[in-house]
């Protein structure tokens, strides 16, 4: 994997954790709706 195939990769799953701590946070205020969009994005 080159250099810049890895900062990528790192970047994505840094994205898909922040997303799913947003969809923590929408599922805590019971705002599925919007909570199920995170998780898709996740």
């Amino acid at each position: 994997m080159t250099k810049s195939n890895k900062d990528l990769v790192l970047y994505r799953l840094k994205r898909a954790r922040d997303t799913l701590e947003d969809a923590r946070i929408l599922a805590d205020a019971r705002r599925w709706n919007p909570c199920v969009n995170r998780l898709y994005y996740a």
